[in-house]
């Protein structure tokens, strides 16, 4: 598959032609690394049309016949974006180097990494220990496996992330979260400011972490009315 876009039909045309003479030019192209660029490293823009070709001659003979008019121009214009949702996690994701490579490219993505001091700032007023230095943390002494470390660094993770993807234009259309992950929903959907978020996430892996090693889960594979008889006798 091979995208092309444009802006118009017109450019649309044009911008096969041009892909036919650079294909011309450069016999050394693989069909592969032709769609790996129009697909990932070119905009896809309002007027649109795919090529599918098995072989670089045969996507070379349909650019031109496209720029030519020889073969009908299929193009879909985009009117609207689609509907995008956020589902923030819960316990289960997070390991000791988690977004590390996104802190040590902080110049690259400076929203991400103010969200994260911001967040290491207010959670300081409640805690005795740090976020960035529990994000620092080596393998060997990351206590990213305790409650009340891993669910307030999600929270974190989540909300940057969010604040990094609108620096690029991308926003929700709605949000949704999964137990600790329902926090940073709230706050993300607006129903939780970010001091309060903070404040829950922080006192509910407090009090979640007193409790650890109490509890166990138990998966059973069976409909209600037999679970309740084994339950019951009845």
């Amino acid at each position: 598959l091979l995208p092309i876009s444009a802006r118009s039909d017109d450019a649309l045309a044009a911008t096969a032609r041009q892909l036919s003479d650079y294909l011309d030019a450069h016999s050394d192209v693989t069909l592969g690394s032709l769609a790996y660029t129009l697909g990932q490293r070119r905009a896809h823009l309002s007027h649109r049309d795919t090529v599918i070709a098995d072989s670089i001659d045969e996507a070379r003979q349909q650019l031109r016949g496209l720029a030519e008019g020889r073969q009908t121009l299929t193009a879909r214009t985009a009117t609207t974006a689609p509907k995008l949702a956020f589902v923030c996690t819960g316990m289960g994701p997070q390991w000791w180097r988690m977004c590390r490579g996104l802190l040590d490219a902080a110049p690259t993505f400076p929203a991400f990494a103010e969200s994260i001091a911001r967040t290491d700032r207010e959670l300081a007023r409640h805690a005795d220990w740090s976020l960035i230095e529990e994000l620092r943390r080596d393998e060997t002494t990351s206590r990213m496996s305790e409650t009340q470390i891993a669910q307030p660094a999600n929270f974190a993770i989540q909300v940057a992330l969010a604040e990094q993807l609108a620096q690029f234009g991308v926003t929700a259309d709605a949000v949704i979260g999964h137990s600790a992950g329902e926090v940073a929903a709230h706050h993300l959907a607006g129903l939780l400011s970010f001091e309060a978020a903070v404040e829950v996430i922080y006192h509910r892996s407090r009090l979640q972490q007193r409790t650890s090693g109490q509890g166990r889960m138990l998966a059973v594979g069976v409909d209600g009315d037999s679970l309740w008889s084994a339950l019951t006798g009845a």
